[in-house]
């Protein structure tokens, strides 16, 4: 669907809506590398301008929609809907560059302070009292189930080559049970989910980074991104940085309390690297992405330390009875 014609038509719709973009069906069209999910976006040359383009059994670009202008709302910087034919699942937006994070470490810019940008940014959306006032889903137990099923379902059998049975998967989603049962409750906030160096931007003439990928953004705990953003799936972050990070964060809720938000940081950050571990198998073996098992000793890693907390017994017990993990 998302071939050129099709997005030219989508432009020629577009110059109904602003006389600025009357000759915009004419500009040249320039497909971005594509990521992890099936969303695709195309550059016009020269125009400051991407085409996103969502198949419509995927997603629903209305979700990206709502919560761009959510983001903006809150002082927050990320890509403006300009024009959407949401039936035919292609938006408009303004274009942020090239310069993501991780393009930016790379080129040699300041990591630290970059990383101290991107935990400012977590600290403006969490302070603000209107960032709930989206109407999205919460983070709730049952989305964090079918998260970290992805782990028995398709990591497991990579590693093994044996499926889990029946009684092996209802054990696992009860070992996750009893220990989000077992959680402080908290303040909730609004949850980005996908929240690390390639989905954040440096931006010419801004002093904030730019977001992308919020589309799946819940209600849930603050520790959630700033795990995500500090337990990289794909790139080893210094812990020196990293507790250089969560310090600054908690500088500035004085009120929050340091251990269970400690807690929800390491319960959250053990379920996110299970889900991602099924995940990136999942890419490998369902989508072809074969890309992505690049990353999966560090993932590997980020989950064995969760595992040799004290709360995580009964769960490291389990995983080391799969036979999944060698050296536990």
């Amino acid at each position: 669907m998302s071939n050129e014609s099709h997005i030219r038509e989508f432009l020629k719709n577009c110059a109904r809506f602003s006389d600025d973009w009357a000759d915009l069906h004419h500009a040249e069209i320039i497909a971005l590398q594509a990521d992890a999910s099936k969303r695709r976006y195309f550059r016009l040359a020269g125009r400051g301008l991407l085409v996103m383009y969502t198949p419509t059994d995927y997603a629903d670009n209305r979700e990206f929609a709502k919560i761009s202008r959510h983001l903006l709302s809150v002082g927050l910087l990320a890509p403006h809907c300009l024009y959407a034919d949401h039936d035919k699942g292609f938006m408009l937006l303004n274009d942020f560059g090239d310069t993501t994070f991780t393009r930016a470490i790379a080129n040699g810019h300041d990591e630290n302070a970059l990383y101290k940008l991107a935990t400012k940014a977590l600290i403006k959306l969490h302070r603000n009292p209107r960032s709930c006032f989206v109407n999205v889903p919460k983070y709730d137990f049952e989305k964090l189930r079918q998260e970290a099923r992805l782990f028995p379902e398709w990591y497991v059998p990579y590693k093994t080559g044996q499926q889990c049975t029946e009684d092996q998967l209802l054990q696992w989603d009860n070992l996750w049970q009893d220990l989000y049962l077992k959680m402080p409750a908290y303040q909730e906030t609004l949850v980005l989910r996908d929240y690390h160096v390639d989905n954040l931007m440096v931006v010419d003439g801004f002093d904030d980074c730019a977001l992308l990928d919020f589309q799946d953004a819940l209600k849930g705990h603050p520790s959630y991104d700033l795990v995500s953003l500090c337990e990289d799936a794909r790139r080893v972050v210094d812990k020196g940085l990293v507790d250089y990070c969560v310090t600054i964060y908690l500088q500035h809720f004085y009120d929050l309390d340091r251990e269970n938000f400690g807690l929800w940081y390491d319960f959250l950050g053990a379920n996110r690297h299970a889900k991602v571990l099924g995940i990136f198998v999942r890419l490998k073996q369902r989508d072809g992405k074969g890309q992505y098992e690049q990353y999966l000793p560090n993932v590997e890693q980020l989950f064995k330390r969760k595992l040799q907390l004290p709360y995580y017994g009964e769960l490291h017990k389990f995983i080391t009875e799969l036979g999944c993990f060698t050296n536990l």
